[in-house]
């Protein structure tokens, strides 16, 4: 419903990808991504699969949000010697009312993501999220505030309420219904990086609700994580992160 990206060094959002996709150039230089807020009532709805209702990301060195990949493999990242790093991403919530009836569709995700990487749903597909680079991969802090009486809810399956990453190095959050098996799943970059992970804040206020109902389904992902990685309900013979 509703996707809101910074990005340097290449990429955005993609869907109903066959073969392979990749999001990210080589370059070098500036490649860090700017600030974002988002702050106000508001609704969104999805009915459809790899949907998610509301995504916010601050992604450097390349990345976005791939949806609906079954082609051979999923590249998120840039490679080259740059700054890579990424800024804060906050959300303040009066009143939202968010909702998702499909699978792999999370209700809201919060990303703040030095040296490359993102959100990708597949079963099929493997995946690498993480560039090759050389230089600062920082992240930035995660912010949300949920006030009165906001409310998100999630029915599918692998559809977390919320996801709040702030990543260093590389990596994301990768979806799968766990329909299929891939190659291999990485999450996290490589190269010489230097890069911390920044805070997490989550607040809730007393009228806040979170339901989800699909297996798979957390109410809450929240990772501070230097070095690369994330999580992954995705299936794959070789998985690092």
């Amino acid at each position: 419903a509703l996707v809101v990206q910074s990005i340097g060094g290449g990429g955005g959002t993609v869907n109903s990808i066959g073969g392979t996709a990749t999001l990210g150039a080589n370059s070098s230089g500036n490649l860090s991504a700017g600030a974002i807020t988002l702050n106000g009532p508001f609704a969104a709805q999805t009915e459809g699969i790899n949907s998610p209702g509301v995504v916010l990301q601050s992604i450097g060195g390349g990345g976005g949000l791939a949806a609906d990949v079954d082609g051979d493999q999923i590249n998120f990242g840039t490679l080259g010697t740059a700054n890579t790093s990424a800024a804060d991403v906050t959300a303040i919530s009066r009143n939202w009312q968010i909702s998702t009836l499909g699978v792999n569709s999370p209700g809201l995700i919060l990303q703040s993501i030095g040296g490359g990487g993102g959100v990708a749903y597949t079963s099929t597909a493997s995946v690498d999220l993480g560039g090759a680079v050389t230089g600062n991969t920082s992240s930035g802090d995660i912010s949300l505030t949920s006030k009165f009486d906001s409310r998100i809810t999630t029915t599918g399956v692998s559809s977390p309420a919320v996801i709040a990453q702030t990543i260093g190095g590389g990596g994301g959050y990768v979806g799968g219904d766990g329909s299929g098996t891939s190659d291999n799943v990485k999450l996290g970059g490589t190269g010489r990086q230097i890069g911390n992970s920044g805070a997490i804040d989550l607040f809730f206020s007393g009228g806040s609700t979170l339901i989800t109902t699909g297996v798979q389904s957390q109410g809450i992902i929240a990772q501070s994580v230097g070095g690369g990685g994330g999580f992954t309900s995705q299936n794959g013979d070789a998985m690092l992160l």
